[in-house]
């Protein structure tokens, strides 16, 4: 038995979307605004343990570049718009660290239980 996958010309599945955008680097409006999404959620108290400024900016220009959506709000003036939708990825990515990390005690803090 063999089954054939139709996909429909109009939609976002193409190879276009599957390589990384870049253009978006040109913008300094957008670049302020990804700068900006990943710094408030660095370091932020929640996720400031979880990972550095400098990782999570760098993610932010790669999930920029890999996903088309945010693409849409850059190219249009909308700037407001990728950078809320931006803060929601980036917050969902350092979710499971930062959880992680609150559920981890250190050796230290064991000892010290451990020794009164």
């Amino acid at each position: 038995m063999t089954a054939t996958l139709t996909v429909p010309s109009d939609t976002a599945i193409t190879k276009a979307s599957a390589q990384p955008d870049w253009t978006f680097t040109t913008n300094p409006e957008a670049l302020r605004a990804i700068e900006h999404a990943a710094y408030s959620i660095a370091f932020s108290p929640k996720y400031r343990d979880a990972i550095q400024a400098q990782d999570l900016h760098q993610e932010a220009l790669i999930m920029v570049a890999t996903n088309p959506e945010l693409h849409g709000p850059i190219a249009t003036g909308h700037i407001g718009t990728m950078h809320s939708r931006l803060k929601h990825d980036l917050i969902n990515h350092c979710a499971t660290p930062a959880r992680r990390q609150t559920l981890t005690v250190s050796y230290e803090q064991l000892w010290e239980s451990y020794n009164e």
